[in-house]
């Protein structure tokens, strides 16, 4: 058998892996679909920006594991508001960020014990930080970083949830047919 060593790879094969290389580029950004909890991880120190769960985190009941940032979407007309929200242990203060402008934080948090693995019981958990943050009709590009830490662990994963906003033609569609019953109740 003939061994194959880096003097005998073609020119054919180098252009291929330089093709590859050049074709990876850089990492684009993740679409995000409202109403969905997505699971996101940040290892730490303070001041690291979150990264993708690949590999690392365990897909907790109710979410889905967030590709790598920037996290992307548009809002409609009425707007979107995000809500950001400690996950597992208790700690970790996180800084959100749209299009590179900081747009908040989420609230303190106690520094031991846990909300567990559930997004939604983490978010009604009083001790876990959370944050919601109202965001304008348009393009917005999502990075969130750990801006606190008090996890003797180090970092941490955290969940995030679109939640669209009722526009306002549904708005009051809702306050006349409710305006609407009540005055045949009154009448009738």
């Amino acid at each position: 058998m003939r061994r194959i060593g880096p003097d005998h790879i073609t020119l054919a094969s180098w252009i291929s892996v330089l093709a590859l290389l050049v074709g990876a580029g850089p990492a684009r950004a993740v679409p995000i679909v409202p109403g969905l909890w997505y699971e996101a991880l940040n290892p730490g120190p303070v001041g690291a920006f979150s990264l993708a769960c690949a590999g690392s985190c365990v897909s907790a009941p109710g979410s889905t594991l967030a590709g790598a940032p920037p996290w992307t979407f548009s809002s409609p007309a009425a707007g979107q508001t995000l809500i950001v929200n400690d996950g597992f242990d208790y700690g970790d203060i996180f800084r959100v960020y749209d299009n590179n402008a900081s747009i908040g934080v989420t609230s303190l948090s106690t520094q031991f014990g846990s909300c567990g693995s559930d997004p939604v019981a983490c978010l009604a958990d009083p001790l876990s930080s959370s944050g919601s943050f109202n965001l304008p009709a348009g393009a917005h590009s999502i990075t969130i970083q750990l801006d606190q830490e008090f996890n003797p662990t180090g970092g941490g994963a955290f969940f995030f949830k679109l939640v669209p906003e009722p526009s306002i033609p549904v708005l009051l569609a809702v306050g006349l047919c409710t305006l609407a019953a009540r005055r045949r109740g009154r009448v009738g």
